[in-house]
């Protein structure tokens, strides 16, 4: 799959459904953001056991429904799963068993890592650096 259009740059991108709206538009700000979460639990979960993949892989499965959501046009026909109660209180349990566990912070933590670990993060910092440069220009 190809992680380009070749529809020429007009600012704008396509959302789920055919509606065209502005590159720095709430949504596309918003499910980038998304993305990008999903591009970090994808690097933490190389360090982990099999149990926490598994969790941390579904929480990136409901992540990527959300972004599915966030672009998709108000008239879209495509059918999304449902964000449940239970994906809510999972996300909710997890964060607080991990919070508890730390250690107050002191000073910033530095990462190491194997440089193919990164890989799913370059496409997010392709596109908002391909953002900003069209908001640089567009002025």
């Amino acid at each position: 799959m190809k992680i380009y259009t070749r529809k020429g740059d007009d600012g704008k991108t396509a959302l789920i459904g055919g509606d065209r709206v502005s590159k720095h538009h709430i949504r596309v700000e918003s499910y980038g953001t998304i993305d990008e979460l999903n591009s970090h639990l994808g690097f933490l979960r190389c360090g982990l056991d099999e149990e926490e993949k598994r969790t941390i892989a579904h929480i990136q499965n409901r992540l990527f429904t959300v972004g599915s959501y966030l672009a998709s046009a108000s008239g879209s026909k495509m059918v999304l799963p449902e964000i449940l109660s239970s994906d809510v209180k999972l996300l909710e349990n997890e964060i607080d068993r991990h919070t508890s566990e730390l250690p107050e912070l002191k000073n910033f933590i530095y990462l190491e890592a194997q440089i193919w670990v990164l890989m799913p993060m370059l496409p997010d910092v392709f596109v908002e650096g391909q953002n900003v440069w069209w908001c640089m220009f567009r002025r």
